[in-house]
């Protein structure tokens, strides 16, 4: 028996329903921890459906937020490595290819990783706002979160190294000189256990200095280190005949000599929309956007398929001979179509 023209519509409606929640692309990352379920992945500009956020599948350009009080550790799969977001932060993986070149990207909050020591041509870069970092095997951290005591609201930008040693370029701006674009003065550190570089707004302009760790950094990592820790764990990489060598300085990956915006930037990434969050009202904001969004993906669903279900009685109906009752249900099963079609357009509208 066929489905009427409404029937169909209903069908369409509930396909481009699912299709607002999936977009495939090959893994570079998994989710293996998560303190709780207050966890964003943006991808190609929309939110990424998901129950539970262990074992998700991450992809190249895939912004990743933790809401309050959530910390995540993630695994990359083309690099041996760890990354752990601490609560609320905002996180990118900008680029991860094949030829071993991987590029994460702090917008704001508390990253930290653990990487096992490169070999050959890979390469391993942490950019911020003001400041990039180069690795060939270490643990460090990337922070840019808000002064606690201060006047200014301007976020600092902390690189920090608890084992081994990373390269850190640190650029220093002027608020006249970003304004008319001039390039930013770069500095180029190399930070060993214990120290970090401190990039903070002094008057006008960026200033950047090479210092020991603070102890609120300290501390905060040490009571939210690794859950997942174990790099030993199978994964896809370069094979090594022997035993990988302690990192020297020497050995430190390239810093870019220019400024990480203008090298590494949404505006080179093609058809990779981000959504940045610089700050925690703006972060509610997009939480709020993203389940109003979900709401209307619901409601469209359960509608269209309330339709469906009516329409196919109504067919059930007709073959009994009750043509009145019959096309009752087929005027309750357009009425349903119909109301679905303003949740789908409003899911459709509306952008975390």
């Amino acid at each position: 028996m066929r489905l009427s023209f409404r029937a169909h519509t209903l069908a369409v409606l509930f396909a481009l329903s699912f299709s607002l929640c999936f977009a495939q692309g090959k893994p570079v990352a998994v989710i293996e921890y998560s303190s709780g379920s207050d966890v964003i992945i943006i991808r190609d500009n929309r939110k990424l459906a998901f129950a539970d956020p262990i074992g998700v599948d991450l992809v190249e350009g895939d912004q990743i937020q933790t809401g309050r009080a959530v910390l995540l550790e993630l695994r990359l799969i083309q690099n041996a490595a760890i990354i752990k977001l601490a609560e609320n932060t905002t996180f990118l993986l900008e680029k991860s290819v094949a030829d071993g070149k991987t590029v994460l990207r702090v917008v704001y909050g508390r990253v930290r990783a653990k990487v096992e020591k490169l070999s050959g041509a890979q390469s391993f870069y942490v950019v911020g706002s003001n400041a990039v970092a180069g690795v060939r095997g270490t643990d460090f951290g990337f922070e840019i979160v808000a002064p606690r005591l201060a006047l200014s609201s301007v976020p600092l930008t902390k690189v920090f190294c608890f084992e081994g040693a990373l390269a850190v370029t640190a650029y220093e701006q002027t608020n006249a000189g970003a304004a008319e674009r001039l390039e930013a003065l770069s500095v180029d550190y190399v930070v060993a256990a214990g120290e970090m570089v401190l990039v903070q707004k002094v008057a006008e302009k960026d200033e950047s200095s090479k210092i020991t760790i603070d102890g609120d950094t300290k501390t905060f990592w040490e009571k939210n280190d690794f859950k997942v820790s174990d790099l030993s764990k199978p994964l896809v990489r370069p094979s090594v005949d022997k035993k990988p060598e302690e990192p020297v300085v020497t050995e430190l990956a390239p810093v870019p000599s220019v400024k990480p915006e203008t090298t590494i930037s949404p505006a080179d990434d093609g058809d990779v929309k981000l959504v940045y969050v610089p700050d925690m009202e703006f972060a509610q904001s997009l939480r709020l956007k993203s389940r109003l969004k979900d709401s209307g993906v619901l409601g469209a669903l359960v509608l269209s398929t309330a339709g469906l279900g009516l329409e196919a009685y109504s067919l059930y109906v007709a073959s009994q001979g009750k043509a009145t009752e019959a096309t009752q249900f087929r005027m309750a099963a357009a009425i349903l179509g119909a109301s679905a079609v303003p949740f789908l357009v409003f899911s459709l509208v509306i952008q975390p």
